[in-house]
């Protein structure tokens, strides 16, 4: 999808919790925008504690204002 409209930023979560069980989202968000260059933020905000690694291209929203 972000091929389509040619997205240059993506919102995500870090994880996300569903049935007691841990998905890792922005690792999704990270496989889906490897090698899109007109991606240039990937925008993150913390929705638990894990460890979780980020790229330059990532922008933590809890920094800039707009987290949960």
């Amino acid at each position: 999808m972000c091929e389509d409209c040619r997205a240059e930023t993506v919102l995500t979560v870090d994880q996300g919790v569903r049935g007691g069980k841990t998905l890792e989202l922005k690792r999704t968000v990270d496989e889906a925008v490897e090698g899109l260059a007109f991606v240039r933020h990937v925008s993150v905000t913390k929705r638990t504690e894990g460890s979780v690694p980020h790229t330059p291209r990532d922008v933590p929203l809890e920094e800039v204002g707009f987290g949960m």
